[in-house]
């Protein structure tokens, strides 16, 4: 074999080389993305103790009846993704106070959380970027 048909080592290491960069871009980017959409450890923030802290994204409802736990659907009711946020826990949500994840939706996926107000209030809250506490038992 001639001299022409063999690539010199600088050469073959160069699409190595960028192909490590883009996985390390790519590992770098997921794990943006995971911490922005998922939980960091336990803490304390303003006198909450909690064991999960989330940014997440809430709406709200006002429908009334019972709630995937069986309760009645009312103020402090919030529904969420039970892989996410276990069914039960207390939480604390910026801008809507103290509640119980009590509820799931169909639309309720991941870090999008839904907060009870009567329908007049539901209305107003839109949909918010908020911070999602799980207290501390």
């Amino acid at each position: 074999m001639g001299a022409a048909s063999t690539p010199d080592r600088a050469t073959a290491a160069q699409p190595r080389a960028a192909v490590r960069r883009e996985v390390a871009r790519l590992l770098a980017s997921a794990a943006a993305v995971a911490t922005a959409a998922g939980a960091s450890g336990a803490g304390t923030a303003g006198g909450l103790s909690y064991t999960q802290l989330i940014q997440g994204t809430a709406t709200s409802y006002c429908l009334t009846g019972r709630t995937a736990t069986g309760t009645q659907a009312g103020p402090g009711s919030i529904a969420v993704d039970p892989t996410v946020i276990r069914l039960g826990s207390h939480l604390y949500v910026t801008g809507y106070g103290y509640g119980w994840a009590v509820d799931t939706g169909s639309a309720i996926k991941g870090t999008l959380i839904d907060v009870w107000y009567p329908c007049d209030q539901a209305i107003q809250w839109g949909r918010r970027a908020v911070t999602i506490y799980v207290l501390a038992s």
